[in-house]
């Protein structure tokens, strides 16, 4: 198949996906009322550049958020800050694990009336997770504190071991 012939293909698909797209379009301005109110409550809007035969895709699983977070190193001493507005110390959960330091935190959405709704919301809410890997530390080094937001965790690295100088016999 030469260049030309791929380019017309390529363009005759998609002129027949914007015409039915139009087409679409056309169809759903006709079921307004005058003021422009829907005479139907259907709000979905199909795909015109899905296949036909293409099955719907499963529904989505709930996100996990990652959770802000600053980490300093000072040679053997790690602090990791975490933001955490909005959660009760009851809600967050640190564990180490191997090399990692894991930090979850559940953040409530806040109550909302019936017959009220959001103007604007760009707050996060529900699961928050963080791995930090540490490398080998110290478990009962690790101190964690919670205060106006933010997790504050701080451990240390065990000390290196000395060299031993070994005789050859």
């Amino acid at each position: 198949m030469d260049e030309n012939k791929k380019t017309d293909d390529f363009f005759s698909k998609a002129s027949d996906a914007l015409n039915d797209f139009v087409g679409s379009i056309e169809k759903r301005l006709k079921g307004l009322d005058k003021d422009g109110e829907k005479a139907e409550r259907k709000t979905t809007f199909e795909n015109p550049f899905k296949k036909k035969d293409e099955a719907e895709a499963p529904a989505a699983k709930a996100r996990v958020y990652d959770i802000p977070a600053s980490r300093i190193d000072a040679g053997d001493r790690i602090t990791i800050v975490c933001e955490v507005p909005g959660c009760e110390r009851a809600n967050l959960k640190l564990d180490y694990d191997k090399d990692s330091i894991i930090v979850k935190a559940v953040k409530k959405a806040p109550e909302v009336p019936e017959n009220a709704s959001f103007r604007e919301d760009d707050r996060r809410y529900g699961q928050m997770e963080r791995r930090f890997r540490v490398g080998k530390v110290d478990a009962s080094s690790i101190h964690a504190s919670f205060k106006d937001g933010l997790l504050t965790v701080t451990c240390t690295r065990p000390a290196p071991s000395e060299g031993v100088g070994i005789t050859i016999e």
